[in-house]
């Protein structure tokens, strides 16, 4: 058997001190039996994400680099870390996971361009950003869903509480976890033994979220459980009747 090869995956790994596991790093498990995988970064702090980035890229071994590319600050370690790939002569891969990324697009078009053009290869697990940046760059887009282990979700009718609603992301801007009370009310409206569960890490937004369960008057009904780790979301999904995904983009 050859030597496997070595992929650096860059991007943002904090799942340790978040609770959250990012695609990539579930990529790197599934991976794990096939290439040596190496990541940056899991340091919360920024700078010393970036740092850790740069010293990576220009110092570790690898044979290929694979950045996931979001937008706003973050475009800015993709910007650097497929220059800095380049430059070490690496093989650049490129994933487009940015659901904000049109309109970045618009305010930065020169900026994207350069990046993409370092790729040698690009996915995307949205269908959407696939054909926006086929329209105006490239067209060798592949799509790329992000993957499930069904085994772990094995679903029985019997296994539920019904009229549960289930919300699962962090409580962050993008995520909109506004929206999720405001459906319950609605929908309690019509069914009063309806509930939500909220599953996810504070990224700024859990407590105007909790002002405003308190403020429609549903404290009885919501649960806010905060971050668990991935071998703990099944029980959740098993649990609940209805999924919610109120993302923003």
């Amino acid at each position: 058997m050859g030597r496997r090869p070595t992929v650096l995956f860059v991007g943002t790994f904090l799942s340790a001190s978040s609770g959250t596991m990012g695609i990539s790093e579930k990529i790197m498990e599934a991976l794990d039996d096939a290439i040596v995988t190496k990541c940056a970064s899991s340091f919360e702090n920024k700078v010393l994400r970036m740092a850790h980035i740069v010293w990576a890229v220009l110092f570790s071994t690898y044979n290929v680099l694979h950045v996931d590319v979001f937008s706003g600050m973050a475009f800015r370690i993709a910007q650097t870390a497929t220059w800095l790939g380049k430059l070490n002569g690496k093989k650049v891969v490129l994933a487009l996971r940015g659901g904000n990324l049109p309109s970045y697009v618009a305010r930065h078009p020169q900026r994207v361009a350069r990046v993409l053009e370092r790729a040698d290869v690009i996915h995307t697990p949205s269908q959407m950003l696939r054909d926006f940046v086929a329209s105006r760059y490239r067209v060798d887009i592949s799509y790329l869903p992000n993957f499930v282990d069904v085994s772990r979700f094995q679903y029985h009718h019997d296994s539920y509480k019904p009229f549960s609603l289930l919300w699962v992301r962090a409580f962050a801007e993008i995520y909109n976890p506004e929206a999720a009370v405001e459906i319950l009310e609605k929908v309690r409206a019509v069914y009063p033994e309806a509930t939500l569960t909220m599953v996810g890490p504070d990224k700024g937004k859990l407590g105007v979220t909790m002002n405003l369960i308190a403020d429609r008057g549903v404290e009885m009904f919501v649960r806010i459980v905060g971050p668990v780790s991935k071998h703990e979301l099944p029980a959740y999904y098993h649990g609940h009747e209805v999924f919610l995904n109120t993302t923003s983009y």
